[in-house]
């Protein structure tokens, strides 16, 4: 009898552990907000949704009910309660849904500093006049006493006729704007004046575009931000081109060693940037090539593991459908890396071996809804990588964050 007790007792106490963390789990990583459009929304197989009066199991979607947020709560194994959510019910929306490769043109907000660098004065001593400001790499140089700066070539000018006179600059780290000051001096290689500083302008690549939204006359593609390869730091944009392209080659992915489409950017502008951002980029539509696949947008709640599809090109030619596996949701609502993806498709794998540099935005479609976006590859294994919901790209695109 003891021993039996001793048993239950210790089935009891795992089943309390068990329970606890799991509660733990929802109340922390479960989002306080979901938004459906009139389907059933996924917790998984032990946490349901409910409303006082019981399981609510989907939304109609009625005119009534559409933009309307209210309590639901959630509960493990439809028991134990573990918080209040709310639920917004939204019409459905419908995009066509991009695939093909895009070339970028990105003027960057000012000129970013890519860093700063020591060299030998008149004297002979070796200085850092930007190091002594302030200024750090991935700072943006907006003005220089008082007149913007949007070429690498004004700055320059600026300093080399300073004559060693101290110049206000105003840059931006981050968020934040503000004043330093820098004394350019004379350099004793060639009797310029510098400032220290390797600064850039622009930048052009290669992608995938994501989507066109016809109705509201934007455009997105990468699924992730452009960042500057030497500070590391997203690049803050002024404008900006997403143009045709075509495939030049592609070289094969193998672990340890991404892959990589080569593109030719063709003439005609698809879109123009308006936003760099770590969703994407973003812009207003001026060009739609061909007649668009016009897809549903599946909220965050809809997606699921399984067999999946997603629209790129790798080959010249027209964009083509390849089949993957969605392997791993994370709904947690502070992260853009909502999907694992696995490619599983023998055609595109003979031909990248997975995902590669340039294939980033390529729309994810299941169950003839669109899902998401591909961003990101895993180095050690080509086949498989990260993507967005389309959700989140659509809030930034839509400026509701």
């Amino acid at each position: 009898m003891k021993k039996t007790i001793k048993i239950l007792t210790l089935i009891l106490t795992v089943v309390c552990c068990a329970a606890f963390v799991l509660t733990a789990y929802g109340i922390y990583k479960l989002p306080d907000d979901f938004l459906t459009s009139g389907s059933k929304i996924d917790l998984g197989p032990v946490f349901s949704l409910s409303r006082e009066n019981g399981a609510v199991s989907a939304f109609s979607g009625d005119a009534e009910d559409t933009g309307n947020q209210s309590g639901y709560n959630v509960k493990l194994m439809n028991i134990i309660p573990v918080k209040t959510v709310s639920v917004s019910v939204t019409s459905r929306k419908y995009l066509a849904a991009g695939g093909e490769l895009v070339g970028v043109r990105l003027k960057t907000d000012g000129v970013c500093v890519v860093s700063t660098d020591s060299f030998e004065n008149a004297e002979n001593v070796k200085v850092s006049p930007a190091a002594d400001a302030g200024i750090q790499k991935g700072d943006s140089i907006l003005s220089i006493d008082g007149s913007p700066v949007t070429k690498c070539e004004e700055l320059t000018k600026a300093i080399e006729n300073s004559a060693g006179k101290t110049l206000e600059l105003k840059i931006r780290r981050g968020e934040e704007e503000k004043k330093v000051f820098l004394t350019p001096e004379k350099t004793s290689a060639t009797g310029l004046y510098k400032g220290g500083l390797w600064v850039r302008d622009s930048t052009v690549g290669i992608g995938t575009l994501s989507y066109s939204d016809l109705e509201a006359g934007t455009i997105a593609a990468l699924g992730h931000g452009i960042y500057d390869p030497d500070s590391e730091k997203i690049l803050s944009v002024s404008e900006g081109e997403i143009l045709s392209a075509d495939v030049a080659s592609v070289k094969k992915g193998y672990a340890g060693t991404p892959g990589e489409i080569t593109g030719i950017i063709g003439t005609n502008t698809l879109g123009s940037i308006t936003e760099n951002s770590d969703r994407g980029i973003f812009g207003e539509l001026n060009f739609v090539d061909g007649r668009p696949d016009i897809y549903p947008v599946a909220t965050a709640s809809e997606a699921h593991t399984g067999k999946a599809q997603i629209i790129c090109t790798v080959t010249e030619g027209e964009k083509q459908f390849y089949d993957i596996e969605i392997v791993r949701l994370n709904k947690d609502p502070g992260t853009d890396k909502n999907m694992t993806v696995k490619i599983t498709d023998a055609a595109l794998l003979a031909i990248t071996g997975g995902i590669v540099q340039g294939m980033s935005g390529s729309p994810v479609i299941q169950d003839g809804y669109f899902v998401g976006a591909v961003t990101h590859v895993f180095v050690n294994d080509p086949k498989c990588g990260y993507a967005i919901f389309a959700e989140n790209m659509l809030r930034l695109s839509e400026g509701t964050n």
